[in-house]
């Protein structure tokens, strides 16, 4: 393939933990000067090797080579002073100290006598230059972007003399734009002589950027490939087979409108004017910071609106609470489900239940043959995979906790459901599934109001599309209309 020797090897590596065998006698090479995208759905292993790779795992079996020779990692630090850096899905930058001092965190040594802010501000300069970050050096990091964030860390990597960059999905919280960005400078990297590993659940853009690909199932590698662009060949080797078309649509929009929004005004939205008929899937496009998500919250009782107002199944409605919503038919499925949909540590039945124990009740007390139906009936219908109901939530694979938290709205018989970034961290083979009950839930005579940065999924998924910028909606499209040139155009105001 190559007469370029590889930066990293892994050979014969097995790491097993109680009950599972994570990774299976895993052999990839890592070269200086190549993007190398490592694929998978949630569990088969990718996580695991990053962590061998980066030192916090050690392999029961099998070796692990820098430059052609054997090393031991014990910890993360040997891991990095050999040239290993990992860019987290979830930033690893501490909020309350400044860009120079996040750079440059742990390198300062205990000689506090050498130390000169003046130096360190002139060297975070150049490295920010690096990755085209136009920042002060001073500003704290809780202020940046996540854009910013993201490429604050890649140039801590590069001050730190990495030569492999990990990037774990990267995109996770990134607009189309920032995306495109952040894409340069992986090409850059590469072309600098950086070897890079690239994560992703986006094959689209894993597959566009990419060298060559590794993929993994159930910890082991099933397939090896340079140059494929070919994504149903990827999905093929991903879950075992090929997936039905990944945006179902049995579902029939009606005349009957759920919501209406008008000229609706708070501290984030400037002016939102969309509808919703029961049958459909809106989805709203915009960039960070468009008002998206308040949107959603001013609609479902989080946030108070200043004027405008809401019909809710033809009739007058102003949110006071998410209570309210609730018991009127609306149900919220926000962005972070770890922290705000579920409860980790409580079992795939309570987390079901929660919220629903009133329908739960008889005389007063909680039926256990109730609560037993609607959890058994909500596994097999949504399919999710779990060990027993009494399984920890926490322990789920992304895509089966999304599906834990849709099933406990629609247990509720919820009539419009609010959705923020539906498929965050969730891989191919679950995403097909999670678009299949949402086109059944519509289908049922629901409807689905969506927040997505992914405009592949938007495109798929919507019916209409509602374009959101500085707050207000600006732009409506039809299915016919719906491409990602209209799309992005729409959202950034660049004229045709």
């Amino acid at each position: 393939m190559t007469d370029i020797a590889p930066f990293v090897e892994l050979r014969g590596v097995t790491k097993k933990f109680p009950g599972v065998i994570a990774a299976r006698d895993v052999s990839i090479s890592f070269f200086p000067g190549k993007v190398h995208a490592l694929l998978g759905e949630n569990g088969a292993g990718k996580s695991t090797l990053v962590k061998i790779i980066s030192g916090i795992y050690t392999p029961d079996d099998g070796q692990i080579l820098f430059d052609g020779l054997p090393v031991r990692l014990k910890a993360p630090v040997d891991a990095e002073r050999r040239g290993i850096a990992v860019v987290h899905q979830h930033r690893t930058l501490v909020d309350d100290l400044t860009v120079a001092e996040n750079l440059f965190l742990g390198q300062l040594g205990s000689n506090w006598s050498t130390f000169s802010r003046n130096a360190c501000n002139r060297r975070a300069r150049e490295l920010l230059a690096s990755v085209g970050l136009d920042v002060d050096p001073a500003a704290m990091v809780r202020d940046l972007s996540p854009a910013e964030q993201q490429f604050l860390e890649i140039a801590r990597a590069i001050g730190r003399e990495a030569r492999l960059i990990i990037f774990d999905e990267p995109t996770t919280s990134l607009t189309p734009p920032e995306c495109e960005r952040l894409f340069s400078q992986i090409r850059r990297l590469r072309a600098e002589g950086f070897a890079v590993i690239y994560i992703s659940h986006d094959l689209e853009h894993a597959l566009a950027l990419s060298d060559e690909i590794t993929v993994l199932r159930d910890g082991t590698v099933v397939a090896h490939e340079v140059g494929l662009k070919d994504i149903q060949t990827v999905v093929r080797h991903m879950i075992g087979r090929t997936l039905d078309a990944g945006y179902p649509r049995s579902r029939t929009a009606s005349s009957d409108e759920i919501l209406r929004v008008s000229e609706l005004r708070s501290g984030r939205l400037n002016g939102v004017d969309l509808h919703v008929r029961r049958g459909e899937i809106v989805c709203i496009a915009g960039l960070v910071g468009s008002g998206r998500t308040e949107l959603l919250r001013a609609v479902f009782g989080l946030d108070r609106f200043a004027s405008g107002s809401i019909s809710f199944k033809g009739a007058a409605f102003t949110p006071h609470s998410p209570r309210q919503s609730i018991s009127e038919g609306l149900g919220f499925v926000s962005e972070d489900r770890k922290q705000q949909g579920l409860v980790l540590d409580l079992g795939v039945s309570a987390n079901l239940v929660l919220g629903n124990e009133p329908a739960m009740r008889r005389y007063g007390f909680m039926s256990a043959g109730r609560e037993r139906r609607l959890v058994q009936d909500a596994i097999r219908s949504l399919r999710i995979k779990t060990s027993s109901p009494n399984t920890s939530v926490g322990t789920l694979s992304g895509g089966n906790q999304q599906k834990v938290v849709l099933g406990r709205w629609l247990a509720r018989s919820t009539q419009l459901l609010l959705i923020d970034e539906p498929t965050v961290g969730i891989d191919v083979g679950a995403r097909a599934e999670f678009y299949r009950l949402l086109d059944e839930y519509v289908a049922a005579g629901g409807a689905c109001l969506i927040v997505s940065s992914d405009l592949t999924e938007v495109l798929g998924l919507a019916d209409r599309v509602v374009v959101m910028r500085d707050g207000a909606s600006v732009a409506e499209m039809e299915k016919t209309e719906m491409n990602r040139e209209n799309l992005l155009r729409a959202m950034t105001a660049v004229a045709a």
